[in-house]
């Protein structure tokens, strides 16, 4: 909430930066406000939490034949011949995403990645991505309950 805030004024200030550059600043920013500056935006995303939560309670997925689909005899044998072609290719196919569903909240060690990566990225500029993402992983699994209670 606080990027989605804070962007537009930073992305004015330095029209020749990157997005990149500019989730740094964004970041430092973040990481320099204390607890009291940070309160409004974390009562924002418990209250984006609780939205999706009564949403989820009412949210009935879509039947079959409000998707558009077939009739369920064309379905078995359209599902049949998909089968024997991903048998003989390896492909599995992939259950479509229902586009009225609500959004679901990025869990803690999301905001966690999202406020250690720029800082571990400038120490370390010589990482790949997915070297700092490695880093991340093991330094969340070593935290405490406690430690991670920030980002919850």
């Amino acid at each position: 909430f606080y990027q989605n805030a804070i962007r537009p004024t930073v992305t004015n200030e330095n029209p020749n930066l990157t997005y990149i550059e500019i989730t740094r600043i964004i970041s430092q920013q973040w990481n320099a406000m204390s607890v009291k500056e940070k309160q409004p935006y974390d009562d924002m995303r418990n209250a984006d939490k609780e939205r999706y939560n009564r949403e989820m309670m009412v949210y009935k997925p879509r039947s079959y034949h409000e998707s558009g689909g077939t009739s369920m005899k064309l379905q078995a044998v359209s599902n049949s011949n998909e089968n024997s072609i991903q048998a003989a290719t390896g492909e599995t196919s992939k259950k479509k995403k229902d586009p009225n569903a609500p959004k679901k909240v990025p869990g803690t060690y999301i905001f966690y990645q999202n406020a250690i990566r720029p800082t571990l990225a400038k120490e370390n500029p010589d990482l790949a991505y997915i070297d700092i993402t490695r880093i991340i992983s093991q330094q969340w699994k070593s935290m405490s309950v406690e430690e991670k209670q920030p980002y919850d």
